[in-house]
């Protein structure tokens, strides 16, 4: 359905959304539609083409330095450099079964450049998004530099959880993160955003069992394990409903919420913590 909202630039054999820039970020809404594609588990040789038209309109948004244009804006924050990792997902998963020597070279020169940027400002959202570009890039290529970016990200990360050691007052917070914004700490208790945080993680395991590097495998896992439990803390169940009419138990059990003084629902934060779980289990357990 969404490949039908795309049309083909003829003049430079690549496809895009029909929607203008004005109305939604391209970067992240084709860099997730090719994940989509390459997430299933045969795609067809159509699917694959048209997946690569996508990559091609990637791949012309680079400049020299090796980072992204953001069509449609003139600046750059925070959300569009996390939305750049999402194309950067795309590339290296596409990669893998549809190879192209550019699509490793853009993968190298935005590594480059986004790895300066964000130690520059750190942010969870980055981190986040940009870590499983890198680690499948690594994956492929075994070149240093990618897991050395994978490292720097997530043990940053790594050390931002709130662990056994916390304030005994807190213990609700435990296996969370701390919210980050513009590259500061936000105060305030852990919320679903954390599971961001566990998904980067995920991958980082990835990373460091390719690498053969143990302790930061058992580290990154230990986090993985009480961010799992943090986010089961967060998720509607037959125990914590019981005071909500029975109509609307369908409704919300399942779900995850906000935090533990937002009980609000949306779809994203069900899809970010279903996310980070389905990647511990095929990063770390598999």
């Amino acid at each position: 359905s969404l490949l039908l909202e795309t049309v083909i630039d003829k003049d430079n054999g690549y496809r895009t959304t029909a929607a203008p820039p004005q109305a939604l970020n391209r970067l992240a809404a084709l860099g997730l539609l090719v994940n989509a594609i390459h997430e299933l588990a045969q795609p067809g040789k159509d699917l694959l083409e048209q997946s690569d038209q996508l990559g091609i309109y990637l791949h012309k948004q680079q400049r020299a330095d090796g980072s992204l244009t953001v069509e449609g804006k003139t600046g750059i924050d925070e959300s569009d450099v996390a939305s750049v990792g999402w194309a950067l997902q795309a590339v290296a998963r596409s990669h893998r079964q549809m190879p192209a020597a550019w699509k490793l070279d853009l993968l190298r020169k935005a590594r480059h450049h986004y790895a300066q940027m964000w130690s520059a400002g750190k942010s969870i959202n980055i981190a986040a998004t940009h870590t499983p570009a890198y680690a499948e890039a690594y994956v492929l290529t075994k070149e240093p530099a990618f897991a050395e970016t994978v490292f720097a990200m997530n043990d940053w990360l790594f050390g931002l959880q709130h662990r056994e050691n916390f304030d005994p007052a807190r213990k609700h917070w435990i296996g969370g993160f701390p919210r980050y914004r513009q590259g500061k700490e936000v105060p305030g208790a852990p919320d679903i955003g954390s599971s961001l945080a566990a998904q980067s993680l995920a991958d980082a395991c990835r990373v460091a069992k390719v690498a053969g590097d143990l302790p930061r495998l058992q580290r990154y896992e230990r986090a993985l394990v009480l961010n799992t439990y943090f986010l089961m803390s967060l998720q509607y169940s037959p125990s914590n409903t019981s005071h909500f009419a029975e109509k609307y138990l369908p409704r919300l059990v399942g779900g995850f919420h906000a935090s533990h003084q937002d009980g609000n629902l949306r779809v994203d934060y069900t899809q970010h913590a279903l996310s980070a779980m389905v990647q511990y289990l095929e990063n770390v357990l598999d």
